[in-house]
């Protein structure tokens, strides 16, 4: 995807999420999400990284060792131990063999971040997950940290890899990189550069 198009995105998701905070009172307590440039590249990386790995998040769930590398490289906060990571909401879709996975348009990428959003609110326990994600994109995991002298912003990006784990079979996998603007959340400037969106 293009810089332009990744921004489009992000943008959406950014409308999608300050929407949701203010409708369910979690602006006032955790503040508004922002797009963000280092976010954005962030993000991107991440979906090199799965594609690298060839990652089917459909089976393992998050590609770990991809997620803490880059938040290591951005100066994002990783567990002590490598079971888990602290920055994605990843939403996952398997396609079929009749799906053009090679073209997706802005309105099936809406879409899908679209979905994502909303399961990751409404259907997001699975699989021991105890609405992880719903409460990292509502900003709620800002109760875990140090809010003094924070301007209770959070940077987000987003990108999105596709590949092939069998065959005839696709997975396009979306990337929502949440980075609270916390005291002890240190992060580097390019990652909280926001880019306007």
């Amino acid at each position: 995807m293009t810089q332009e198009q990744q921004e489009e995105l992000n943008a959406y998701l950014v409308q999608l999420l300050n929407s949701a905070r203010t409708v369910l009172g979690t602006a006032d307590l955790a503040g508004n999400v922002v797009g963000s440039v280092g976010a954005n590249a962030a993000a991107s990386e991440i979906a090199v990284g799965y594609r690298n790995d060839r990652w089917n998040s459909f089976v393992n769930h998050h590609d770990n060792a991809a997620v803490n590398s880059v938040a290591k490289k951005y100066g994002l906060a990783v567990p002590e131990n490598s079971s888990g990571q602290l920055i994605e909401n990843l939403h996952t879709l398997l396609m079929g063999k009749f799906a053009d996975q090679d073209h997706i348009n802005m309105y099936d990428a809406k879409k899908s971040v679209y979905k994502g959003v909303i399961d990751m609110f409404f259907d997001d326990y699975k699989n021991g997950n105890k609405m992880g994600n719903a409460v990292s994109l509502l900003g709620l995991n800002v109760l875990n940290y140090d809010k003094t002298n924070s301007n209770l912003t959070t940077y987000i990006g987003v990108s999105s890899d596709g590949t092939d784990v069998a065959e005839g079979y696709h997975l396009q996998q979306y990337h929502f990189i949440v980075v609270p603007n916390l005291t002890d959340q240190v992060t580097t400037t390019t990652t909280t550069d926001d880019n306007g969106t």
